[in-house]
């Protein structure tokens, strides 16, 4: 695939991604190598949930720190590997991602072959 055809797959899955309430592609970046770099956020956690019901005070509350996804959450991650598959961005080379479980979560229902390191 071409530099500017990834550029456009990539901008597609951000709208896609980002319309559809399922995770945010916070941003996409098709660097002059061909490389791809995709930052995508979590998908819904507890404290997510928790912050649209009780108010945005339960982002600090200790119990949330480091909250798991929602089953809403999880459905959300699957969705997403969909949509990258579609665009042939289902193997990436490396995955990089935060200690938090939320977010090793979300990468491992959207990436559930990569070899862990």
């Amino acid at each position: 695939m071409a530099h500017k055809e990834k550029a456009q797959a990539l901008m597609a899955i951000k709208k896609v991604i980002n319309g559809s309430g399922v995770l945010e592609a916070t941003s996409v970046s098709p660097l002059p190598s061909s490389a791809v770099v995709l930052w995508i956020r979590h998908a819904e956690g507890e404290h997510n949930k928790a912050a649209q019901e009780e108010g945005l005070s339960a982002y600090f509350e200790t119990r949330y720190r480091d909250a798991v996804l929602t089953q809403l959450g999880m459905r959300q991650a699957v969705k997403a590997t969909a949509l990258l598959q579609c665009q042939g961005l289902s193997q990436p080379d490396q995955i990089w991602v935060s200690p938090m479980r939320r977010a090793i979560q979300t990468a491992n229902l959207m990436f559930p072959n990569a070899q862990h390191k």
